[in-house]
Protein backbone atom coordinates (compact mmCIF):
# COMPACT_ATOMS: atom_id res chain seq x y z
CA UNK A 1 0.00 0.00 0.00
CA UNK A 2 1.32 3.41 -0.94
CA UNK A 3 2.19 5.76 1.87
CA UNK A 4 1.61 9.49 2.06
CA UNK A 5 4.89 11.28 2.65
CA UNK A 6 5.46 14.92 3.57
CA UNK A 7 8.79 16.50 2.65
CA UNK A 8 9.36 19.77 4.47
CA UNK A 9 11.77 22.02 2.61
CA UNK A 10 12.37 22.90 -1.03
CA UNK A 11 16.13 22.73 -1.48
CA UNK A 12 18.56 20.18 -2.88
CA UNK A 13 18.04 17.70 -0.04
CA UNK A 14 14.28 17.77 -0.62
CA UNK A 15 14.83 16.94 -4.30
CA UNK A 16 16.94 13.96 -3.29
CA UNK A 17 14.33 12.90 -0.73
CA UNK A 18 11.60 13.11 -3.36
CA UNK A 19 13.69 11.02 -5.75
CA UNK A 20 14.25 8.37 -3.06
CA UNK A 21 10.65 8.37 -1.82
CA UNK A 22 9.30 7.89 -5.35
CA UNK A 23 11.99 5.30 -6.13
CA UNK A 24 13.10 7.25 -9.19
CA UNK A 25 16.49 7.88 -10.76
CA UNK A 26 15.70 11.39 -11.91
CA UNK A 27 18.99 12.96 -10.86
CA UNK A 28 20.96 10.53 -13.04
CA UNK A 29 18.73 11.55 -15.96
CA UNK A 30 19.49 15.23 -15.50
CA UNK A 31 23.26 15.51 -15.05
CA UNK A 32 25.16 18.66 -14.25
CA UNK A 33 26.50 20.37 -17.44
CA UNK A 34 30.10 19.22 -17.82
CA UNK A 35 31.13 22.54 -19.37
CA UNK A 36 30.16 24.60 -16.30
CA UNK A 37 32.55 25.50 -13.49
CA UNK A 38 29.79 26.19 -10.97
CA UNK A 39 29.19 29.11 -8.67
CA UNK A 40 26.10 29.78 -6.55
CA UNK A 41 24.23 31.30 -9.49
CA UNK A 42 24.82 28.22 -11.66
CA UNK A 43 23.65 26.00 -8.80
CA UNK A 44 20.41 27.96 -8.48
CA UNK A 45 19.84 27.82 -12.25
CA UNK A 46 20.40 24.05 -12.21
CA UNK A 47 17.90 23.48 -9.37
CA UNK A 48 15.28 25.59 -11.13
CA UNK A 49 15.84 23.84 -14.46
CA UNK A 50 15.70 20.44 -12.79
CA UNK A 51 12.47 21.29 -10.96
CA UNK A 52 10.76 22.51 -14.13
CA UNK A 53 11.98 19.56 -16.22
CA UNK A 54 10.49 16.95 -13.88
CA UNK A 55 7.41 18.97 -12.88
CA UNK A 56 8.64 18.99 -9.33
CA UNK A 57 7.03 22.38 -8.66
CA UNK A 58 3.53 20.94 -8.91
CA UNK A 59 4.21 19.00 -5.70
CA UNK A 60 5.41 22.03 -3.70
CA UNK A 61 3.22 24.38 -1.72
CA UNK A 62 5.07 27.69 -1.77
CA UNK A 63 4.45 30.58 0.63
CA UNK A 64 3.59 28.00 3.27
CA UNK A 65 5.06 27.72 6.75
CA UNK A 66 4.84 24.59 8.88
CA UNK A 67 3.70 25.72 12.33
CA UNK A 68 3.07 22.36 13.97
CA UNK A 69 4.09 18.70 13.66
CA UNK A 70 2.57 16.07 15.93
CA UNK A 71 2.75 12.28 16.03
CA UNK A 72 -0.36 10.25 16.80
CA UNK A 73 0.79 8.67 20.06
CA UNK A 74 1.06 10.06 23.57
CA UNK A 75 4.30 11.41 24.99
CA UNK A 76 4.15 8.78 27.70
CA UNK A 77 4.06 5.96 25.17
CA UNK A 78 6.73 7.58 23.03
CA UNK A 79 9.11 7.86 25.97
CA UNK A 80 8.69 4.16 26.72
CA UNK A 81 9.94 3.08 23.28
CA UNK A 82 13.45 1.80 22.70
CA UNK A 83 12.60 1.12 19.04
CA UNK A 84 10.44 3.40 16.89
CA UNK A 85 6.76 2.44 17.15
CA UNK A 86 7.87 -0.06 19.78
CA UNK A 87 9.09 -2.59 17.20
CA UNK A 88 11.37 -0.60 14.87
CA UNK A 89 8.92 -0.31 11.97
CA UNK A 90 8.41 3.11 10.35
CA UNK A 91 4.62 2.77 9.91
CA UNK A 92 1.67 1.69 12.02
CA UNK A 93 -2.06 1.86 11.51
CA UNK A 94 -2.51 4.34 14.35
CA UNK A 95 0.76 6.30 14.20
CA UNK A 96 -0.03 9.11 11.78
CA UNK A 97 1.72 12.45 11.61
CA UNK A 98 -0.38 15.62 11.74
CA UNK A 99 1.11 18.67 10.05
CA UNK A 100 -0.38 22.14 10.48
CA UNK A 101 0.66 24.53 7.72
CA UNK A 102 -0.02 28.25 7.43
CA UNK A 103 -0.41 30.16 4.17
CA UNK A 104 1.74 33.22 4.86
CA UNK A 105 -0.15 35.31 2.29
CA UNK A 106 -3.70 34.98 3.60
CA UNK A 107 -2.85 33.51 7.05
CA UNK A 108 -5.16 30.53 6.59
CA UNK A 109 -4.17 27.14 7.99
CA UNK A 110 -4.52 23.63 6.64
CA UNK A 111 -4.03 20.29 8.40
CA UNK A 112 -2.46 17.27 6.68
CA UNK A 113 -2.26 13.68 7.88
CA UNK A 114 0.67 11.69 6.53
CA UNK A 115 2.45 8.40 7.20
CA UNK A 116 6.00 9.70 7.10
CA UNK A 117 7.74 13.07 7.49
CA UNK A 118 11.11 13.95 6.00
CA UNK A 119 12.69 17.17 7.29
CA UNK A 120 14.84 18.82 4.63
CA UNK A 121 15.23 22.23 6.22
CA UNK A 122 18.92 21.91 7.04
CA UNK A 123 20.47 23.87 9.86
CA UNK A 124 20.35 27.08 7.86
CA UNK A 125 16.80 27.81 8.90
CA UNK A 126 14.83 31.02 9.15
CA UNK A 127 16.08 31.83 12.66
CA UNK A 128 19.30 33.89 12.62
CA UNK A 129 21.88 33.39 15.35
CA UNK A 130 22.17 36.85 16.89
CA UNK A 131 25.04 37.26 19.38
CA UNK A 132 24.19 38.43 22.89
CA UNK A 133 25.21 41.98 23.75
CA UNK A 134 25.52 43.90 27.03
CA UNK A 135 22.60 46.19 27.99
CA UNK A 136 22.53 49.43 26.00
CA UNK A 137 24.97 48.00 23.47
CA UNK A 138 22.51 45.95 21.41
CA UNK A 139 21.91 46.57 17.67
CA UNK A 140 18.94 48.80 18.63
CA UNK A 141 21.40 51.34 20.07
CA UNK A 142 23.06 51.80 16.68
CA UNK A 143 21.78 54.64 14.48
CA UNK A 144 22.77 52.82 11.31
CA UNK A 145 21.18 49.74 9.76
CA UNK A 146 21.75 46.25 11.24
CA UNK A 147 20.45 43.14 9.45
CA UNK A 148 21.12 39.39 9.63
CA UNK A 149 22.65 37.78 6.57
CA UNK A 150 19.40 35.97 5.72
CA UNK A 151 17.70 39.32 5.05
CA UNK A 152 20.59 40.33 2.83
CA UNK A 153 20.44 36.99 0.98
CA UNK A 154 16.72 37.49 0.28
CA UNK A 155 17.49 40.53 -1.92
CA UNK A 156 17.99 40.15 -5.65
CA UNK A 157 21.22 41.26 -7.34
CA UNK A 158 19.98 44.72 -8.29
CA UNK A 159 18.51 45.37 -4.84
CA UNK A 160 21.76 44.31 -3.15
CA UNK A 161 23.81 46.71 -5.25
CA UNK A 162 21.45 49.57 -4.49
CA UNK A 163 21.22 48.67 -0.81
CA UNK A 164 24.98 48.78 -0.10
CA UNK A 165 25.99 51.46 -2.59
CA UNK A 166 27.79 54.35 -0.96
CA UNK A 167 27.58 52.84 2.53
CA UNK A 168 30.39 52.06 4.94
CA UNK A 169 29.61 48.39 5.44
CA UNK A 170 30.80 46.06 8.19
CA UNK A 171 30.25 42.31 8.02
CA UNK A 172 30.61 40.19 11.17
CA UNK A 173 31.36 36.52 10.60
CA UNK A 174 34.25 34.43 9.30
CA UNK A 175 32.79 31.67 7.14
CA UNK A 176 31.81 31.58 3.47
CA UNK A 177 28.64 33.67 3.79
CA UNK A 178 30.53 36.51 5.48
CA UNK A 179 33.29 36.47 2.86
CA UNK A 180 30.80 36.36 -0.02
CA UNK A 181 28.82 39.26 1.43
CA UNK A 182 32.00 41.25 2.04
CA UNK A 183 33.03 40.83 -1.59
CA UNK A 184 29.58 41.81 -2.87
CA UNK A 185 29.43 44.89 -0.63
CA UNK A 186 32.82 45.98 -1.88
CA UNK A 187 32.06 45.09 -5.49
CA UNK A 188 29.08 47.45 -5.45
CA UNK A 189 31.40 50.33 -4.56
CA UNK A 190 34.96 49.44 -5.55
CA UNK A 191 37.36 46.65 -6.52
CA UNK A 192 37.68 44.19 -3.65
CA UNK A 193 41.18 42.74 -4.03
CA UNK A 194 42.76 46.06 -4.99
CA UNK A 195 41.30 47.68 -1.88
CA UNK A 196 42.49 44.78 0.32
CA UNK A 197 46.03 45.21 -1.03
CA UNK A 198 46.07 48.93 -0.30
CA UNK A 199 44.58 48.46 3.16
CA UNK A 200 41.24 50.18 2.59
CA UNK A 201 39.40 46.97 3.38
CA UNK A 202 40.21 45.61 6.81
CA UNK A 203 39.89 41.96 7.81
CA UNK A 204 40.05 41.52 11.57
CA UNK A 205 39.61 38.66 14.01
CA UNK A 206 37.87 39.64 17.23
CA UNK A 207 36.08 37.67 19.96
CA UNK A 208 33.29 40.22 20.44
CA UNK A 209 31.88 43.61 19.46
CA UNK A 210 29.29 46.08 20.76
CA UNK A 211 27.10 48.78 19.31
CA UNK A 212 26.98 52.47 20.18
CA UNK A 213 24.94 55.23 18.54
CA UNK A 214 27.34 56.16 15.75
CA UNK A 215 30.11 53.56 15.95
CA UNK A 216 30.92 49.91 16.65
CA UNK A 217 33.31 48.95 19.41
CA UNK A 218 35.42 45.97 18.35
CA UNK A 219 37.18 44.07 21.12
CA UNK A 220 40.95 44.49 20.75
CA UNK A 221 40.75 47.67 18.68
CA UNK A 222 41.67 51.03 20.19
CA UNK A 223 39.62 53.12 17.77
CA UNK A 224 35.87 52.75 17.26
CA UNK A 225 34.66 51.60 13.85
CA UNK A 226 32.41 53.94 11.89
CA UNK A 227 29.76 52.24 9.76
CA UNK A 228 26.44 52.91 8.06
CA UNK A 229 25.47 49.26 7.58
CA UNK A 230 26.20 46.15 9.66
CA UNK A 231 25.45 42.65 8.35
CA UNK A 232 25.51 39.82 10.89
CA UNK A 233 26.74 36.69 9.12
CA UNK A 234 26.89 34.89 12.46
CA UNK A 235 25.11 31.73 11.50
CA UNK A 236 21.68 30.31 12.18
CA UNK A 237 19.83 28.82 15.13
CA UNK A 238 18.13 26.08 13.14
CA UNK A 239 17.51 23.94 16.21
CA UNK A 240 15.22 26.65 17.61
CA UNK A 241 13.16 26.60 14.43
CA UNK A 242 12.82 22.80 14.58
CA UNK A 243 11.94 22.81 18.26
CA UNK A 244 9.27 25.40 17.64
CA UNK A 245 7.35 23.33 15.09
CA UNK A 246 7.14 20.12 17.15
CA UNK A 247 4.16 20.05 19.51
CA UNK A 248 5.45 17.22 21.67
CA UNK A 249 7.94 18.15 24.44
CA UNK A 250 9.54 14.76 23.87
CA UNK A 251 10.34 15.56 20.25
CA UNK A 252 11.57 19.00 21.30
CA UNK A 253 14.02 17.26 23.64
CA UNK A 254 15.11 14.98 20.79
CA UNK A 255 15.82 17.99 18.56
CA UNK A 256 17.82 19.88 21.19
CA UNK A 257 19.77 16.80 22.19
CA UNK A 258 18.71 16.49 25.81
CA UNK A 259 21.12 14.27 27.73
CA UNK A 260 18.12 12.53 29.30
CA UNK A 261 16.54 11.55 26.00
CA UNK A 262 17.42 8.86 23.45
CA UNK A 263 15.74 8.83 20.06
CA UNK A 264 13.90 5.52 19.44
CA UNK A 265 15.72 3.61 16.72
CA UNK A 266 13.99 2.60 13.50
CA UNK A 267 14.74 -0.96 12.41
CA UNK A 268 17.13 -1.46 9.50
CA UNK A 269 15.89 -2.38 6.07
CA UNK A 270 12.75 -0.22 6.22
CA UNK A 271 11.90 2.11 3.36
CA UNK A 272 9.38 4.99 3.28
CA UNK A 273 7.73 3.53 0.19
CA UNK A 274 7.68 -0.07 1.37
Amino acid sequence: MKKRIAIIGAGISSLLAYSKATDSKIFSNFPWPSSVNPNQHHALDFIQSYSHHFDFLMHIKFNTKVVGIEYGVSDEELRSWRLWNGDGTPFTSQGKWKIVAEDILNHSTEVYQVDFVILCVGKLGDVPNIPKFPPNNEPEAFHGKVIPSMEYAALDYESVAEFVKGKRSTVFGFQKSALDIGMECTGANEKFYAKVDEGSIILKKSPSFNFCEEVILVNGETAPLKADLVILATGFAGEKMLKGIFVSPTFQDFILGSSKEAIPVQGSGSSPNS
